[in-house]
Protein backbone atom coordinates (compact mmCIF):
# COMPACT_ATOMS: atom_id res chain seq x y z
CA UNK A 1 0.00 0.00 0.00
CA UNK A 2 1.37 3.39 -1.31
CA UNK A 3 2.84 5.69 1.75
CA UNK A 4 4.10 9.27 2.28
CA UNK A 5 6.50 10.75 4.02
CA UNK A 6 6.20 14.60 3.50
CA UNK A 7 9.43 16.49 3.90
CA UNK A 8 8.74 20.18 2.15
CA UNK A 9 4.84 20.87 1.30
CA UNK A 10 4.30 24.25 0.18
CA UNK A 11 0.98 26.16 -0.69
CA UNK A 12 0.32 27.63 -3.99
CA UNK A 13 -3.14 29.25 -5.76
CA UNK A 14 -4.03 26.68 -8.19
CA UNK A 15 -4.20 28.56 -11.62
CA UNK A 16 -7.12 25.72 -13.27
CA UNK A 17 -9.34 22.96 -11.11
CA UNK A 18 -6.87 20.78 -9.72
CA UNK A 19 -10.16 19.09 -7.77
CA UNK A 20 -10.03 15.32 -9.17
CA UNK A 21 -5.63 15.47 -9.47
CA UNK A 22 -4.29 14.40 -6.13
CA UNK A 23 -1.32 12.56 -6.03
CA UNK A 24 -0.93 13.59 -9.39
CA UNK A 25 2.04 15.98 -10.78
CA UNK A 26 1.91 19.63 -11.42
CA UNK A 27 4.00 22.69 -12.43
CA UNK A 28 4.39 26.40 -11.67
CA UNK A 29 3.37 28.03 -14.33
CA UNK A 30 4.95 32.01 -14.78
CA UNK A 31 1.86 33.31 -13.23
CA UNK A 32 3.16 31.76 -10.22
CA UNK A 33 0.18 29.60 -10.04
CA UNK A 34 0.11 25.56 -10.48
CA UNK A 35 -1.36 23.65 -13.15
CA UNK A 36 -1.57 20.03 -13.79
CA UNK A 37 1.85 18.63 -15.60
CA UNK A 38 -0.16 17.92 -18.55
CA UNK A 39 2.65 17.62 -20.65
CA UNK A 40 5.68 14.52 -20.80
CA UNK A 41 8.20 17.31 -20.95
CA UNK A 42 7.36 18.92 -18.25
CA UNK A 43 9.25 19.91 -15.22
CA UNK A 44 7.89 19.00 -12.66
CA UNK A 45 7.31 21.25 -8.92
CA UNK A 46 5.96 18.28 -6.93
CA UNK A 47 3.15 16.26 -5.88
CA UNK A 48 -0.66 17.47 -5.18
CA UNK A 49 -1.69 16.46 -1.60
CA UNK A 50 -4.94 17.58 -1.81
CA UNK A 51 -8.05 18.88 -3.78
CA UNK A 52 -8.46 22.29 -5.36
CA UNK A 53 -10.31 24.61 -7.28
CA UNK A 54 -9.12 26.91 -9.77
CA UNK A 55 -7.77 29.96 -6.95
CA UNK A 56 -7.59 28.11 -3.98
CA UNK A 57 -4.41 26.35 -1.86
CA UNK A 58 -2.64 23.33 -3.51
CA UNK A 59 -0.66 21.62 -1.12
CA UNK A 60 2.14 20.47 -3.03
CA UNK A 61 4.62 18.27 -1.86
CA UNK A 62 7.87 19.50 -3.46
CA UNK A 63 10.23 17.09 -1.20
CA UNK A 64 9.61 13.78 0.36
CA UNK A 65 8.42 9.99 -0.14
CA UNK A 66 4.62 10.84 -1.88
CA UNK A 67 1.89 8.97 -2.86
CA UNK A 68 1.32 8.78 -7.31
CA UNK A 69 -1.00 8.14 -9.07
CA UNK A 70 0.38 5.52 -11.93
CA UNK A 71 -0.44 5.90 -15.20
CA UNK A 72 1.08 2.46 -16.25
CA UNK A 73 2.42 -0.47 -14.44
CA UNK A 74 5.30 1.18 -12.20
CA UNK A 75 8.08 -0.97 -10.22
CA UNK A 76 10.08 -0.42 -7.80
CA UNK A 77 13.61 1.09 -9.05
CA UNK A 78 11.94 2.83 -12.14
CA UNK A 79 12.13 6.79 -12.41
CA UNK A 80 9.38 8.34 -13.72
CA UNK A 81 8.12 11.46 -15.29
CA UNK A 82 4.54 12.94 -15.86
CA UNK A 83 2.06 11.48 -18.01
CA UNK A 84 0.48 13.45 -20.31
CA UNK A 85 -2.44 13.76 -17.80
CA UNK A 86 -0.49 14.20 -14.52
CA UNK A 87 0.09 10.31 -13.90
CA UNK A 88 3.37 8.84 -13.45
CA UNK A 89 4.74 6.98 -16.07
CA UNK A 90 7.88 5.09 -16.60
CA UNK A 91 11.12 7.69 -17.70
CA UNK A 92 13.67 5.65 -20.12
CA UNK A 93 16.84 7.22 -18.72
CA UNK A 94 19.10 7.33 -21.70
CA UNK A 95 16.15 7.48 -24.26
CA UNK A 96 13.91 10.13 -23.35
CA UNK A 97 16.43 12.77 -24.46
CA UNK A 98 12.82 15.59 -24.31
CA UNK A 99 11.79 14.36 -20.60
CA UNK A 100 13.07 15.12 -16.89
CA UNK A 101 12.64 12.30 -14.32
CA UNK A 102 10.09 13.58 -11.53
CA UNK A 103 11.37 10.74 -8.71
CA UNK A 104 12.22 7.27 -8.24
CA UNK A 105 9.59 4.65 -7.68
CA UNK A 106 9.90 2.60 -4.19
CA UNK A 107 6.56 0.66 -4.05
CA UNK A 108 4.70 -0.08 -7.73
CA UNK A 109 1.42 -0.20 -8.40
CA UNK A 110 -0.63 -0.97 -11.22
CA UNK A 111 -2.37 1.81 -13.98
CA UNK A 112 -4.63 3.75 -12.03
CA UNK A 113 -3.86 2.89 -8.48
CA UNK A 114 -0.89 4.64 -6.24
CA UNK A 115 2.60 4.09 -6.62
CA UNK A 116 5.32 5.20 -3.66
CA UNK A 117 7.21 7.92 -5.21
CA UNK A 118 10.91 9.58 -4.18
CA UNK A 119 10.61 12.80 -5.39
CA UNK A 120 13.33 14.42 -7.27
CA UNK A 121 14.70 15.59 -10.27
CA UNK A 122 16.89 12.85 -11.05
CA UNK A 123 18.13 14.51 -14.51
CA UNK A 124 17.36 14.66 -18.15
CA UNK A 125 16.97 11.19 -20.53
CA UNK A 126 20.34 12.08 -22.03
Amino acid sequence: MAYETPLYVLSFVAGEDLSSNQFQFVTMESDGQVDLADAETDIVLGVLQNKPTAGQAARVMIQGVSKVEADETLAAGNLVHPSADGQAAVFAAGTDTTKYSAGIVLEGAAAGELATVLLGNIGRGA
